[in-house]
């Protein structure tokens, strides 16, 4: 199973949403579950708008490479620039996990190196999936317990009909 999280501050959030997953569904990309939206307050560089983000598990054909070149596609189509890190964007598309592999590349690190530190992604994966395990090792309940993160997350609503 592969997990994404998406997160969007730059124009309508929620339609930044739903045509980054319409792209995913057009990749190979056969999405199992879809968390609630969530608003969070941006990481970082504090400056800008608060974002709109959800987690989904996945399955995935292709290899870890193949899916961040999708994704790196998607997130251009949807105008996003890499202007500093941290910055506001339309769209962010993470790999958290995929399929238990463990990747540690220049372009590539899977699980994601801050999966733990980030309640915007630990929140909504727990409501999708309140057993899952990170490598067979620490449940997500008790990998949120431990997240140093203070931010707000606020659960806003569902989006239907996107699988």
């Amino acid at each position: 199973m592969v997990v994404l999280s998406l997160g969007s501050n730059i124009g309508n959030r929620q339609e930044n949403l739903r045509k980054t997953i319409s792209g995913l569904n057009s990749v190979d990309l056969e999405i199992l579950k879809i968390s609630s939206v969530f608003e969070t307050e941006p990481l970082g560089f504090k400056e800008q708008d608060k974002f709109y983000n959800i987690v989904l598990t996945a399955e995935y054909s292709g290899t870890p490479l193949d899916l961040l070149s999708e994704i790196h596609k998607i997130e251009k189509d949807l105008g996003r620039k890499r202007e500093f890190k941290n910055s506001p964007r339309t769209i962010d598309i993470d790999i958290i996990t995929f399929n238990d592999q463990k990747i540690d590349t220049e372009s590539l690190t899977i699980p994601h190196k801050e999966y733990m530190n980030r309640k915007f992604v630990l929140i909504p994966l727990a409501e999708i999936e309140p057993n899952f395990m990170f490598n067979g090792k620490s449940k997500i309940s008790e990998t949120l317990k431990k997240c140093n993160d203070n931010s707000e997350v606020t659960k806003l609503f569902r989006l239907n009909n996107e699988i």
